[in-house]
């Protein structure tokens, strides 16, 4: 009887790698979509209330006595207007801004963040954002 050799496929090499970097693959999409969005959305958005905060710090009170807040003026945006805003922001948006972004409000540092954001931004995206402000100051004690 003769003994043939078995010889490993090409298929039967491949596959296991081929595998691997599937695997790999699925897990970068899965820590994107449930670890890395989330927490650039929420530093994104954390950004914008403080550059909006920073528009508002001289005039924070009303000739009436009303005192504006940042969300009051975010939650009175349409919802255009809030997309535009959060544009600005992440168009500026990578991971080392948003390390940087994420060690001022973990140490609660808000002025810090508020100067952060502004020198972020162009003086076209500051002004939008002073736009923005305006368009919807006067909308709060409506």
């Amino acid at each position: 009887m003769s003994k043939k050799k078995k010889r490993k496929s090409i298929l039967g090499t491949i596959l296991p790698i081929l595998c691997t970097f599937a695997i790999i693959a699925v897990i970068i999409v899965l820590a994107k979509t449930y670890v890395y969005e989330p927490f650039k959305d929420k530093a994104v958005s954390a950004l914008t209330e403080k550059l909006i905060q920073s528009q508002i710090n001289a005039d924070t009170t009303l000739p009436d006595g009303t005192t504006i807040n940042a969300q009051e003026i975010w939650d009175s945006m349409s919802s255009a207007d809030q997309d535009a805003a959060l544009d600005i922001i992440d168009n500026h948006i990578s991971p080392s801004t948003l390390q940087e972004a994420s060690s001022y409000l973990a140490s609660g540092d808000t002025e810090g963040l508020k100067s952060y954001a502004q020198n972020m931004l162009t003086d076209s995206e500051t002004q939008e954002i002073k736009d923005l402000y305006e368009k919807y100051k006067d909308q709060i004690t409506q």
